[in-house]
């Protein structure tokens, strides 16, 4: 009988231990990032899609007291990045040989717990966000992240490393699928690259 009542009770401690949930593999939405160190600020649209390992930004990025305006794009599995200056219309094509890091919950996370963001004393007024955190076996140092309990989609991500510091990203306007079927295209100004 014990032992009954001992399996009962690890039972239910087991099934309160929350499980990672899958986030979206494809979304576009705007983008908030901030590296503390160098304050570095950045506002961008971001189109992911993870399948396919392809990231679209277009940054507005504070340097300084100036905005630059650019267009990168990841091509993880053709080892391809392409950045565009949208004020000179100049672009640059590199090699990319960090590896392509999913907007995820990794593997090696944690439950850190949940918080609701905006309000519980109106109806809708809220959503519940679930917090993992852990180390980072893509770029090394720890991470957390934030994402909606229903629906599992990505709120913010931060991450620290020694040799980087500490990067803040927050998401938001996060619509499901492309918009632009077009996007992931390489850029008209780098075709002849």
């Amino acid at each position: 009988m014990k032992l009954v009542i001992l399996f009962s009770c690890l039972a239910i401690a087991a099934a309160q231990v929350p499980k990672a949930c899958e986030t979206p593999p494809v979304w576009h939405g705007i983008e908030v990032g901030k590296d503390y160190d160098s304050q570095f600020e950045r506002r961008r649209t971001l189109h992911y899609d993870e399948p396919n390992e392809r990231v679209h930004f277009i940054d507005y990025d504070k340097v300084n007291t100036t905005y630059e305006t650019h267009i990168e794009l990841f091509l993880h599995k053709q080892k391809e990045h392409y950045s565009v200056d949208l004020r000179t219309g100049q672009c640059t094509r590199s090699p990319l040989t960090e590896p392509f890091r999913p907007f995820s919950i990794p593997p090696t996370a944690r439950f850190v717990g949940e918080f609701v963001l905006g309000s519980t004393a109106v109806a809708g007024a809220g959503a519940i966000v679930d917090v993992w955190s852990g180390l980072d076996m893509f770029r090394g140092g720890n991470f957390t992240v934030g994402v909606t309990n229903a629906g599992c989609v990505p709120i913010f991500f931060d991450h620290f490393t020694e040799r980087y510091g500490y990067y803040h990203a927050q998401w938001y306007d996060i619509q499901l699928g492309i918009d632009i079927p077009t996007i992931f295209d390489v850029p008209r100004q780098c075709e002849e690259l």
